[in-house]
């Protein structure tokens, strides 16, 4: 079987849910093109940002979902984080334009099941099915771990833990152990009882039967093995207890020592015994109540039980039917050879469905019932049957009302959703449904007269099957639902289903056969029934096994109390109610709590963290795990962010006894990758805008060879504008890759006059942007200063830059330089959009874009970053003063006098 093949079955009930991240519909509906490929049915929502994102998740709840790498809003690693973060884990394909080896790898390592380019998108109907198929494996797999490891830890609980009482008793019957579990029984520490005598215990009617099993024991120990009996002793809080004891000769040397034994509290069996039997009354008195007869036999044929119906309708007594006849009375003589064989197979484990049967009342009566019957097991081997029997005598008179309606019937068989077929005893067609045409896509005057086989392309055994069912139909016996393997026009094999029914039409026999497609369904249906027997045997396996688990996890509290208290991250455990009832001293720290001050009081009343809050409610009544972040307050107002676990700690009835919470510090961890989703998407966002308009042109140079001279020139003039707007940028990263690196940038320091190097750098900004008016006023004189040329130039660059990008609707532009306190100062105000405190704030940022949204200048948010590298390796200081509508003003001065060393370097490490 082919890998495609395979996947196929993995894609979930139609219609298939697809989530697509992206900021290009056109992108968006190029993806959907190449899924109908492959898959037909599908829905879809597009989203491009994370609150529409976070919407469709828990709205629209995708099998899939499909996300572009970089946008300028939103990007693939922040929508996977999120959709990583959710218990769910939706399987999530990243579908970029380009993407290196070492981001393809940190895509998978961050939780993505794969990758697709744009550029090979079709392979991306594989990639879903593949994602889905391994997405299926994955939860059958996380459900068989589950499994296993709560039977391994039932089991483990159960091994250290017994819930009987171990004791010993001298020759004098007093005791001279008893284990921890006698206060669990009895109310009594193992102490109070050392000493005593066991007959000191019981209740006083059950003194002479200890008294004389003790007695005998003592005195002819050779002939004990070990003695069982039931008695009742005193609780502590005076009530009786219902126990078992066993109890056998304690040989010490050889030599008779005393008696040994375990008590168990039965009080629970006791109970069962008389809930067995109010459910086998309710059982009687429901049989009594149904409309049909309820029949239980042994492996002869001997009714062993019968309702009150089975009397009304074969006229016999009731004693007289359980204790004196069989089923066979009850069938008309000219069928019970038939019906013993039937039941004879049955025996050998033959499945038999409804059978008809002339039954037969006391007074001789006959007629028309059906029989179901299903085998009693004990032991594994069939012990008798169960069945029901169902009076069809008015069923004759509905065959004589559909013959005089035979109108309405023709209707049905028409526009009937299955395909039905009127065939003869030969197998021949001679009337079809439309459905039944429509599917071998014949004509009926074309079918009539084939027959059914040639008609499906029957073969082999599936040939042979229906053989036997004509055969059967002949009998005028009809058969249940059985599935074939048919070719049918313009598809390849098909499964369906095919049941047949002998019908007498006038004085001709004839047979309607019914056939169903269940290609599509099949698979789901197998897959259905075997997960169902799974959890019956599992159930079956782990009922008996439950209350007492449960009750011996109450016993070791204290030592899970333990455990949990020396765990590293925060732990907090609450009850049921909400209320804490464990907290270590991590959680102490993290919550700014104490412990002894909230104990025993509800998580709403000392949590002020509602998102913590509602993690543990929802963890309580999802009965799984769950996750989220949490943000708090640490040391002096720090911020840290906490990820938080809550998880039930065990399971009774569905809902869970506990819940345990642990908090880790991921402070650090969320802002390494917060800093690399920024650069990833800033990064990459900015350098395509700019290779696209260089492919674009030079493609239309390459491939229109008649384009005029001024056209040419136009075209040449934008792909050298946007080489430049890409070698400034990739400058930008060098840089700062020099500085994170450890490498540095080296400063030529020498006497410039920084009036001169101003003026020249805003006479080009005049000559490019003549949307703008320049204001110059230079109160600095001409003098010598110690700086690095080319770098001053460089942050004159990007602080003109800036002021034309933020001043879109032209305006004035002012650069003032001054000297004062032995500083050369220079300042640049603009007119443009202005920034906010928080802006202003965050400016020098590395990667930080005042406005990020789709309509923003083009830029990487470096600039601002390496302006202030440089000025402060100057030894000078910058700073910035703005407000939203009123424009930005940046001024920034350096020493006159200072004359650093020449050649020095700007590092990583001093960076602010």
């Amino acid at each position: 079987m082919s890998p495609k093949s395979i996947v196929r079955t993995a894609i979930p009930d139609p219609p298939l849910r697809i989530l697509f991240v992206e900021d290009n519909p056109n992108d968006a509906e190029m993806a959907k093109r190449e899924i109908l490929r492959e898959i037909t049915d599908f829905r879809d929502v597009l989203v491009d940002t994370e609150k529409e994102f976070r919407h469709a998740l828990d709205d629209f709840n995708p099998h899939l979902i499909v996300s572009d790498y970089a946008m300028p809003a939103f990007n693939g690693m922040l929508a996977l984080e999120i959709a990583r973060s959710r218990p769910d884990r939706i399987p999530f394909i990243m579908l970029t334009g380009s993407i290196n080896e070492e981001t393809a790898v940190a895509c998978l390592k961050s939780g993505a099941d794969d990758y697709v380019l744009k550029e090979r998108i079709k392979r991306l109907p594989f990639a879903i099915r593949e994602a889905l198929s391994i997405h299926a494996e994955q939860l059958k797999n996380e459900r068989a771990l589950e499994q296993l490891r709560q039977s391994e830890e039932k089991f483990r609980l159960i091994a250290e833990n017994s819930i009987d009482c171990i004791w010993q008793l001298d020759k004098d019957f007093r005791f001279t152990f008893l284990s921890p579990s006698l206060h669990k029984i009895l109310g009594f520490k193992p102490e109070e009882w050392i000493g005593t005598c066991i007959f000191d215990h019981e209740a006083e009617k059950n003194d002479e039967v200890g008294h004389q099993i003790a007695r005998e024991m003592l005195e002819n120990p050779q002939t004990f093995t070990t003695v069982s009996f039931e008695t009742e002793m005193l609780h502590k809080d005076g009530r009786m207890v219902p126990l078992e004891i066993m109890g056998k000769p304690l040989f010490r040397s050889g030599k008779l020592a005393g008696i040994q034994g375990s008590t168990r509290d039965i009080s629970e069996r006791r109970q069962a015994e008389v809930a067995l039997r109010e459910n086998e009354k309710r059982f009687r008195e429901l049989a009594d109540m149904l409309p049909v007869v309820i029949f239980e036999t042994d492996r002869r044929g001997r009714i062993n039980y019968a309702n009150h119906q089975a009397v009304d309708l074969f006229k016999y007594p009731l004693e007289d039917l359980v204790t004196e006849l069989n089923i066979f009375d009850m069938i008309a003589p000219e069928e019970r050879d038939l019906a013993r064989d039937t039941f004879s197979r049955r025996l050998t484990g033959e499945s038999f469905g409804m059978i008809n049967y002339r039954g037969i009342t006391k007074n001789g009566k006959t007629f028309p019932m059906l029989v179901k019957m299903s085998p009693i097991l004990a032991d594994e081997v069939i012990a008798g049957f169960r069945g029901i029997v169902i009076d069809t005598s008015k069923d004759q008179e509905m065959i004589e009302k559909l013959s005089a309606s035979q109108k309405r019937f023709q209707v049905l068989f028409e526009y009937a959703p299955d395909s039905f077929f009127l065939i003869d005893t030969q197998g021949k067609i001679i009337e079809a449904n439309r459905q039944a045409l429509q599917m071998l896509q014949l004509q009926l005057a074309d079918l009539v007269g084939k027959s059914l086989v040639s008609s499906f392309h029957l073969q082999g055994p599936d040939k042979k099957r229906w053989q036997n069912l004509l055969a059967r139909n002949s009998k005028g016996l009809p058969t249940e639902m059985e599935e074939f393997s048919v070719k049918l026009p313009e598809r390849s094999r098909t499964v369906i289903e095919i049941s047949t029914y002998p019908a007498q039409i006038g004085s001709e026999a004839l047979i309607l056969a019914i056939a169903r497609d269940i290609t599509h369904f099949r698979q789901l249906q197998e897959e259905l029934e075997n997960h169902r027997k799974s959890l019956e045997r599992l159930v079956k396996a782990r009922t008996r096994e439950l209350n007492k688990a449960l009750r011996d996890s109450e016993t070791n509290r204290d030592r899970i109390d333990t455990i949990l208290k020396s765990v590293s991250d925060g732990l907090m455990v609450t009850d049921v109610n909400g209320y804490i009832i464990l907290m270590n001293t991590r959680a102490e720290e993290y919550l700014n709590l104490h412990f002894a001050e909230c104990i025993n009081r509800k998580i709403g009343d000392v949590l002020y963290q509602a998102s913590l809050i509602k993690l543990i409610g929802n963890a309580f009544t999802e009965s799984k795990a769950v996750r989220t972040d949490v943000e708090v307050m640490i040391k002096a107002g720090v911020a840290h962010v906490l990820e938080a676990v809550a998880k039930p700690i065990s399971v009774k009835k569905k809902k869970p006894i506990g819940i345990l919470t642990t908090l880790r510090d991921v402070t650090h961890s969320r802002e390494i990758e917060r800093m690399k989703t920024e650069f990833l998407s800033t990064t990459a966002h900015e350098l395509r805008t700019p290779l696209t308009s260089i492919q674009g042109f030079s493609e239309i140079l390459l491939t229109r060879k008649n384009l005029k001279a001024d056209e040419k020139e136009r075209f040449l003039s934008y792909i050298n504008r946007q080489s430049m707007n890409l070698s400034g940028i990739i400058s930008d990263l060098l840089d700062i890759s020099r500085i994170e690196s450890g490498e540095g940038f080296k400063l030529n320091i020498s006497p410039v006059n920084l009036n001169e190097i101003i003026a020249k750098r805003i006479e080009l900004f005049r000559i490019s942007h003549g949307e703008h008016t320049f204001i110059t006023n230079f109160r600095a004189a001409d003098r010598p200063v110690f700086a690095d040329q080319e770098k001053i130039d460089q942050v004159m660059q990007n602080l003109l830059s800036n002021a034309v990008k933020y001043s879109p609707n032209g305006g004035e532009i002012s650069v003032k330089t001054n000297i004062k306190d032995a500083e050369f100062q220079v300042a640049v105000k603009d007119c443009g959009i202005g920034m906010s405190k928080d802006q202003v704030r965050n400016i020098f940022r590395k990667f930080y874009r005042a406005d990020s949204s789709d309509t923003a200048p083009a830029g990487t948010g470096l600039g601002m970053s390496i302006v202030k590298l440089i000025i402060e390796k100057h030894k000078g200081r910058i700073h910035v003063e703005s407000r939203p509508g009123m424009g930005t003003k940046v001024v920034f001065a350096i020493p006159i006098q200072s004359n650093p060393e020449n050649g020095a370097h700007i590092q990583g490490e001093d960076q602010p």
